[in-house]
């Protein structure tokens, strides 16, 4: 959510996910309108991806699970 990155930064901020599972989601969400892949004609290719306009319209929502999920984690703590 923090504007254009490419792969290799989105990948060190995700714990647990492999290359091949993030370029498979990366792949839907481009398909869905989500995401927008802009790719450079460099040697080595060189390739961004930022939010669409609609993916921002998301932002408030992922907040609101985040928050939920963070609520969830301190109360299973209690148990």
């Amino acid at each position: 959510m923090n504007g254009t990155r490419r792969f290799s930064e989105l990948i060190k901020g995700l714990d647990g996910i492999s290359n091949k599972v993030l370029s498979q989601h990366l792949k839907i969400m481009e398909i869905r309108g989500l995401v927008e892949r802009k790719i450079y004609a460099e040697v080595p290719v060189k390739v961004e991806y930022s939010l669409t306009d609609i993916g921002w319209k998301l932002k408030p929502v992922i907040h609101e699970m985040w928050q939920w999920g963070e609520l969830y984690k301190a109360t299973e703590g209690e148990k």
